[in-house]
């Protein structure tokens, strides 16, 4: 079967095979910053395309300003990034990761690339439309193309002489403009649908943080304000739960507790089940238990569990007490200043051995609504989260959508 020639999907109007190019016929590499030390980077005069700028961006354009800086004295040999030069990482710890490229679109007058880098440069300047190959280069097939040129076991590395024989296709810079619009458009709708998961974020915590710091208060359904919040010793309002798992249990489902994430069961997470066949010494939860991480509490390992199951018996297992709402102590649990507490009330002498077993839990300090009122926080904070994820999910549709148009929309 011969080589294809047209994409699966194109632009109405544009017909005839695309062309077939390779590196090291239209262009020449060039070096990153060379002979530079620690101090060169010290109060730069220079603006400098970080590592980390090329890997997150598949353009860097006009609005671009995440710049680093490098000293650069008058007269100094160093390679300059000029419009339209496409920038490779040289190496990367995964296989997936090397070589990933972005286009110079800025209008920078003196800008260098770091050391860890290379760039191209069109050997015919307006041969080629930089946002067509920008993203052509982040397209399915370029990518393996580079990946497959990575050499190492550990750490891979790119070096340009591997790339000069990769073959890419163009089209007519008419359709390669055509394109490379296209695809602006689509970031252009990915960027705004972040930012409204971000600005979604940050009400979320400045609202969480006004309410657990009691500087924002509800009231009731007649509008009288529920009573001063009181001090409770966690002991109180949480006792340690030891029971322990019996063979005839319907308490199977082995959990855990996740950073970020809260209770999940193991099979949901992907864990194996290291466990012996032995689970006597496990810990029985029950829905609405809170179990948190004795060796992670101090960064806020612990959660709510929606279901009945088993958990290591390295973690603490609580029941809460009546007028105790279990999802609002679940988002108090979250909150910076309650971890802090954790922190302040861990054992260890460093961040590997900090743990917090019950004995020193049952004596942290909290202040506690009324039922009442942590029934209206728990029904408040759940809306925003619902929004959240409605609005993440439209973004990870978008972009299958765009994933799904490059693999069809490029050779």
């Amino acid at each position: 079967m011969g080589e294809r020639l047209t994409p699966e999907l194109r632009f109405l109007g544009f017909k005839g095979e695309w062309e077939r190019q390779r590196f090291g016929d239209t262009g020449e590499f060039y070096n990153g910053l060379s002979g530079k030390d620690r101090s060169s980077f010290i109060d730069g005069n220079k603006k400098y395309i970080q590592y980390l700028n090329i890997f997150a961006n598949t353009l860097i354009d006009t609005d671009f300003t995440e710049y680093g800086h490098v000293s650069i004295d008058e007269g100094e040999n160093q390679n300059r990034v000029e419009y339209g030069d496409i920038l490779f990482t040289q190496s990367s710890e995964t296989m997936d990761e090397v070589g990933m490229t972005s286009v110079y679109i800025g209008d920078e007058e003196e800008v260098y690339l770091n050391s860890f880098s290379f760039g191209y440069r069109f050997s015919k300047a307006g041969q080629f439309d930089p946002r067509y190959m920008g993203f052509m280069l982040r397209s399915n097939n370029i990518r393996k193309k580079i990946m497959r040129e990575g050499q190492g076991s550990t750490r891979f590395n790119l070096s340009p002489n591997r790339i000069k024989g990769i073959i890419f296709f163009a089209p007519s810079l008419g359709e390669q403009r055509k394109i490379g619009k296209f695809f602006c458009r689509i970031d252009e709708r990915l960027e705004l649908q972040q930012n409204r998961i971000d600005t979604l974020k940050e009400y979320r915590k400045g609202m969480m943080q006004g309410i657990f710091s009691q500087g924002i208060r509800f009231k009731d359904d007649d509008g009288i304000d529920y009573p001063d919040w009181q001090e409770k010793r966690l002991g109180d309002i949480a006792k340690n739960s030891d029971t322990r798992y019996r063979d005839d249990s319907s308490f199977d489902e082995l959990l855990s507790v996740t950073l970020n994430n809260g209770v999940k069961k193991q099979s949901e997470i992907g864990e194996v089940d290291s466990s012996s066949r032995d689970k006597s010494n496990y810990k029985v939860v029950a829905k609405n238990d809170i179990v948190y991480n004795t060796m992670r509490m101090w960064q806020g390992a612990s959660g709510v569990s929606e279901y009945d199951g088993i958990v290591s018996s390295a973690y603490v297992v609580l029941k809460l007490a009546e007028g105790i709402d279990p999802e609002f102590i679940g988002y108090y649990f979250k909150m910076p200043q309650i971890i802090y507490k954790f922190f302040r009330g861990s054992q260890g002498m460093t961040s590997d051995t900090l743990t917090l077993k019950y004995n020193l839990f049952k004596d942290i300090v909290i202040d506690i609504p009324s039922l009442p009122e942590q029934n209206k926080i728990v029904d408040f904070l759940p809306s925003l989260d619902k929004r959240i994820e409605l609005e993440e999910r439209k973004l990870e549709e978008f972009n299958l959508i765009k994933k799904e148009l490059m693999r069809r929309m490029f050779i």
